[in-house]
This record gives C-alpha cells, structure tokens and sequence, in this order.
C-alpha cells in the first residue's frame, strides 16, 4: 500500500510540473494550423462531413484520429480550442508516464534510479512541451508512436503474437498515415529475430499486420469520399523537385541535431548498436530502436522538414533517443555490488543536468520563433472575429493564414498556399525559394474563383497599415500573395483597404468592387 501511494505521489508530481512548465513557463497556446482541424472537426460533428468548406471535399488535414477525436469531444458540447489543448496535454501526460514505465522494465534493479531520466528530459523539453500543448495531433502520435515501440519490443522476440503491437501501430497510422514508413523496419526486425522458426515468424507477422485492416478500410473511405490515395495535405506539401525537398530536409536535420546536441551520441551509438545485435536479454531492444530512429530521420529529412519551429517532426521520437542515451550509460555502470545504486543515482543525477542544460540551450535558440507562432494565431483569430461579424455570410477569402482566420470567421477559405484546395495543391507552381508548405501557388485558379477579400498575412499584427506605408513590403511575402498583390488585373478588380479593428490592430485586404465591408 505504501508503495502504491508513493507512486501516486510522483505521479502527481509529474502531472504538476508537466500543467506548470506547459502553461506558465512556456506559455504555450494554439498555433494556426490547429484551428484547420477545429474547422474539419466542427464540420464532422455537424453533420456536414470532414471537409473544410461545406460542400468542398477536400482532406487538407494531416490526422483522421486526432480529427476524430475533436469531433467526438465536439458532440459532447466542449469548446475545442481549451479541449485541444487538454486532449494534447493529457496525451502528453500519458507518454511521460509510460516512459517512465518503461525505464524501470528496460534498466536492471540496481539501476532503477536511471529510469526517470528520460521522462525528467522530456519534462523539461521546450519541443515536446510546446507541441503536446499545441492543438495540433502531435501529442496523440506522440503516445501511439512510444507505445507501439513498447509492445513491439515487449513481444517481438517472445512466442507470443504481436495483436497488441499491430493495434497500437494501426492508431498511429491512422493518426499520422505517414507513420506507415516504419512498417519495413518492424517487419525486417520480426524476420530477422525469427529466421529459423518460419511457422512463428508467419504467425507473428500475420497478427502483426492483422490490425492495419483498420488503415486499408481507411484507405478505401478516403478514395470513395475524397477521391484520392493520398491526402490533399501530401500533393501541398511533399509533391515538390527532390532537390529542394532533400535540402530543406537536410537544414531541418542538422539543425535538430545541433539543437539537442545529438552529434555527442554517435559514439554510444557506434557501442550500442554491435552490442545490441549480438547480445540477447532485456536490452536487445535497441538495435530496434537504433532502426526506427535512422528510417524516421531519413523519411523527415526526405519529405523537406517543416516550417514550425522547435522540430515538430522529430517530437514523436524524443522518447527514444532519450532512452537511448540513458542506456548507454546504463553499460558503462559496473553492476553486481552493493555500491551499484549510488553509483546510478550519481549517473542519474548527472544526466538530468546535463539534459535540463540542453533543452534550456534548445528553448533559448528558439523561445522567440514558437512565441511568434502562438502570437499570430492569436492575432488572426481577432481577425477572423471581426470578418464573422462584419462580412456578409457566404463570402469567400482568400489567405494564407488559412487556421484562426477561417474557424472564427465561418466564412468559406481558399487556401493560397493550396494545403486546404484540391487545384492549387496538385496543379499549382512552385516557389523554390519559400518556406517548406508555403511554396506552391496559382495566380489564374485564384483570379477565376473571384474571392470576395484576399487578405494580407500582416493583418492583425501592426498598429499601422504596412502595405499603405510601404507596398513593397509585400515582395517579401509568401509569391501566393505576393504575385496577386501585384497583379494588374487584380488592381483593376479590387481595392486595397486598411481597416482598423477595436484593439486598434489593422486588417489589410484586397476587397473586391461589389462587395460589402463596413
């Protein structure tokens, strides 16, 4: 009973310092793409289907469960911007729990002070903090990813099936279809580790692969639904030259590892992994590991990264690495004698430093970017409030800010960047100078659809109009709006307007003639 209790404690504990370091340290908050599934999911619970317009079926999100999910909580009659955040926190919760869980299974008895470290780390992560706290579906795939890769190491090398394992993948999938990309990798390991035993290799596969039957009824939803294999979200982000993708990657990558100091864990890796190939028992889980970590760096550093800062894509894996380190110094320890528990909690305590020393270095670097980001959403959402009350019902904007502008306003969006339009994202041109998911546009596709407003990305930002001061400001935003700003044949249709709102912050639009604002 006692150990039940002090468990419970520190369990309360992490849940104190997890709510305190998110919303008081951080201050984290929403950032704009959260709201493109506050809006898929308030149509789906509506009744109106998981589209962003009413009527438009495109799947310009990047997660079915966590789209799901919202909706589910949405039906329940919860506001779903606190709801986002908590659903994320308490996914974010969940796995800083079960990486703790983990370390006391993974680390011998006389180690058990090592097991909290990679939870401490992920505690004090300013990446893992920020985008569990979000809105966004990283915390959920976050939690899927862990525990897959715990059931999987839990019972690849046992005789028992793999049913639990191919279950918590099949989540992931369908929270991150991307997550398909290690199905290789767990596959290889199952034949590797079952080579001589064919009849228990077919079966683990079998019950392995079993679950993703939910992924194909997805699959085949999606192509009588939407139309496509694939989501609008790949052909707007990912469908680019090789090239320029390779190179964002490649920025992306060494940038997170310069951030975390990740360079300083080639030498465990070069120990551990002839280690974990040859030797059997409670460790041979980290030549997987070492796998899953290589094939998910080569697929982020593929696709081009992200343009979010504090490395969204690499979040999901934080958790291993973490573990990684942890048991690197867990092979160094001498075990067998009485001093072998001081001697952990020295290396525990050591490391807990160091880490918190390398996240605070990593939140420094980049508490400037996430706060921007949190910072005009909240901006555009004062944005879109003011057009919900002002613009006539059944009017179409065009942006880029295609999140807090479209959710508060309930007006239809066409998406410049394309991540939300089915035409721009497979049809549209692209700029190999812009930001990863700000590169593709169509000046014509947007001048056929004649939107009533094609909105500025300054709007709600300045207490001055930027374009009416300097119009060439405009040269240094994103060619989707750039191009259309300086379009003679869109000077002919609209009329640029500087509105000013209540909080005295300006609204710039292109309005066109024949439309209505105050």
């Amino acid at each position: 009973m006692k150990r039940v209790l002090v468990q419970a404690a520190w369990m309360a504990l992490l849940a104190a310092a997890y709510v305190w370091l998110g919303r008081s340290v951080l201050t984290t908050g929403l950032v704009d793409d959260s709201y493109i599934f506050l809006r898929y999911a308030e149509n789906l619970a509506a009744g109106q289907g998981p589209v962003f317009n009413p009527g438009e079926r495109v799947e310009g999100y990047t997660s079915p469960l966590w789209v799901l999910v919202l909706a589910g909580a949405k039906a329940l009659g919860m506001d779903l911007v606190p709801a986002s955040q908590a659903l994320g926190a308490c996914f974010g919760l969940a796995t800083l729990l079960l990486l703790a869980i983990l370390g006391r299974r993974w680390l011998p008895p006389e180690q058990a002070a090592l097991a909290a470290v990679p939870a401490l780390f992920l505690l004090t992560n300013p990446s893992f903090l920020y985008w569990t706290w979000s809105g966004m579906d990283t915390a959920l795939f976050t939690f899927l990813f862990l525990a897959t890769f715990a059931a999987f190491a839990g019972r690849a090398a046992s005789p028992g099936n793999m049913a639990g394992a191919g279950a918590c993948f099949a989540l992931a999938v369908l929270c991150r279809p991307d997550g398909i990309v290690l199905l290789p990798v767990l596959c290889a390991i199952l034949a590797w580790l079952h080579r001589r035993q064919p009849r228990l290799l077919v079966r683990k596969l079998l019950t392995f692969l079993a679950p993703l039957a939910l992924v194909a009824l997805h699959l085949a939803w999606r192509l009588s639904y939407y139309g496509m294999l694939l989501p609008n979200t790949y052909f707007a982000k990912v469908d680019l030259d090789a090239g320029v993708r390779l190179w964002n990657g490649l920025r992306y990558t060494f940038h997170f590892v310069l951030a975390y100091g990740l360079y300083l864990l080639a030498l465990p890796v070069a120990i551990l992994g002839p280690l974990a190939i040859v030797r059997r028992g409670p460790r041979t889980w980290v030549a997987p590991a070492l796998a899953v970590l290589s094939l998910w760096a080569v697929y982020v550093t593929a696709v081009g990264g992200d343009h979010f800062g504090l490395f969204r894509f690499y979040v999901p894996v934080l958790p291993l690495i973490a573990a990684l380190a942890v048991l690197w110094a867990g092979h160094l320890l001498p075990g067998g004698d009485g001093s072998s528990r001081a001697r952990a909690a020295a290396v525990a305590l050591a490391l807990v430093l160091s880490l918190t020393a390398i996240n605070y270095s990593a939140y420094v670097s980049q508490v400037g970017r996430f706060r921007e980001e949190i910072a005009l959403a909240q901006a555009w959402a004062e944005v879109g409030r003011w057009l919900g009350a002002n613009a006539p019902k059944g009017s179409t904007v065009a942006l880029i800010p295609v999140g807090a502008v479209p959710y508060y306003s309930g007006l239809n969006a066409l998406d410049l960047l394309g991540l939300t339009d089915r035409e721009i994202s497979r049809h549209g041109k692209v700029d190999p100078a812009g930001r990863v998911g700000h590169q593709k546009y169509d000046t014509e596709y947007v001048l056929a659809r004649r939107p009533d407003y094609i909105l500025s990305q300054s709007s709600g930002l300045f207490p001055e109009p930027l374009l009416r001061r300097d119009p060439s400001i405009a040269r240094s935003y994103p060619r989707a709006f750039s191009e259309l700003f300086f379009d003679e044949r869109v000077r002919r249709l609209y009329d640029y307007r500087a509105i000013r709102m209540n909080n005295g912050r300006y609204i710039e639009l292109l309005q066109r003639r024949g439309s209505r604002l105050p």
